[in-house]
């Protein structure tokens, strides 16, 4: 019986089987702990990401919305400036045919009442010659 007690009392408890297994399952369960939070942290890092991701796109296509409205604005004004262009050189093109036509009749009556002034005179130094 000694000798059992003596080899009982030897042992300690982290030898044997029993301690052995023990402890590896303790460093296992550590290990398995850690990697679960570093999986679970990589998994928050990795959703962050992805809300980022999304929330960069969004204002992307926000902004290409933004451009594109503008862009469309800015083509309706000079389309708009074209068409003002293009009316201001018909009035003009129509105010310069009546200043000439004006101008033309102007001459003419200018002529017309030459003509009868001139004839007048030469009928009044007819008239005097002959008295």
């Amino acid at each position: 019986m000694e000798k059992e007690k003596q080899e009982g009392g030897n042992k300690r408890k982290g030898e044997g089987e029993k301690g052995k297994r023990k402890k590896r399952n303790v460093r296992e369960k550590k290990g398995k702990k850690k990697t679960n939070e570093k999986n679970e942290k990589r998994k928050e890092r990795n959703e962050k990401k992805e809300i980022e991701k999304i929330k960069k796109n969004e204002r992307k296509k926000r902004k290409e919305i933004k451009t594109m409205k503008r862009k469309a604005k800015n083509e309706e004004k000079e389309e708009g400036k074209r068409e003002e262009k293009k009316r201001e050189a018909k009035r003009e093109k129509k105010r310069k045919k009546r200043k000439k036509e004006r101008k033309k009749q102007n001459r003419k009556s200018e002529n017309k009442k030459r003509k009868e002034d001139g004839k007048t005179e030469k009928e009044k130094r007819k008239v005097k010659r002959k008295e």
